[in-house]
């Protein structure tokens, strides 16, 4: 038993750490993978397909449900198929929440201890919080694409957060029309590359008259963004798959 002061000093070091570690025992796990084999089973992934409970009763032990929640039950699934087949060691990506219910995104390593291949008594989970990084890939992917749809010439700039503007001189609607099809156009080659996460941007532009400030062609971009972005999101409720 540790004494209420080491209590209390190692809650604060796990409330702050950036990673937080478990140890747990997958000794039940074994055993479960252990009596299935017994009764003739040998593709646990056919397995899950007919018994999807059989995942959350993992999860169970060892309150393993409270590390991993939701969407995590997937990547829990994986993680059980790598166990079944021998892979006591990986990592992956996915998303957790934060006690305030944020989503948070998350690096996961997961090995099953020397000396414990035989029984996973003792395994060490470790989970990072990569929220930060993950928005700087994504952002960078913005990047990207702007910097193959327009070239020296045009002034690109990110305005906050995740909203991009780019100015282009002496270029009529029809111009506009067109680099926002050429934009369109390596988006969808830029998710072809990288598959996930998905790339999507909402596009809207202005064109500039004499005597217009610059100021209020950026706020009719802006207003012609969030139409599209109206317009992507009613598609979307209409046919998910769209």
């Amino acid at each position: 038993m540790f004494e209420s002061a080491d209590e209390e000093y190692l809650n604060t070091l796990f409330d702050y750490a950036p990673i937080s570690l478990w140890e747990q025992d997958f000794s039940p796990i074994k055993r479960l993978f252990d009596g299935l084999r017994q009764s003739g089973v040998t593709s646990l992934e056919t397995y899950l397909d007919e018994r999807p409970d059989f995942v959350e009763k993992c999860m169970l032990f060892n309150n393993l449900h409270k590390i991993l929640r939701d969407e995590m039950g997937s990547h829990f699934a994986n993680e059980l198929l790598d166990l079944w087949n021998g892979k006591l060691a990986y990592e992956r990506e996915g998303i957790n929440y934060a006690l305030s219910g944020e989503p948070v995104n998350i690096q996961l390593d997961f090995r099953v201890m020397p000396g414990h291949e035989y029984d996973f008594s003792w395994a060490l989970v470790a989970i990072q919080d990569v929220t930060a990084r993950k928005k700087a890939e994504d952002y960078l992917r913005v990047a990207e694409a702007l910097n193959a749809a327009f070239d020296a010439n045009h002034v690109c700039a990110r305005m906050g957060g995740d909203e991009f503007a780019v100015i282009i001189e002496n270029e009529n609607e029809s111009d506009a029309m067109d680099y926002i099809k050429q934009l369109e156009v390596l988006i969808e080659l830029n998710n072809k590359y990288y598959r996930e996460p998905e790339l999507s941007l909402s596009l809207g532009f202005a064109v500039s008259a004499p005597g217009v400030s610059l100021e209020k062609v950026v706020g009719l971009a802006d207003d012609a963004m969030y139409r599209d972005k109206n317009e992507h999101h009613r598609r979307r409720k209409d046919d998910p798959q769209a």
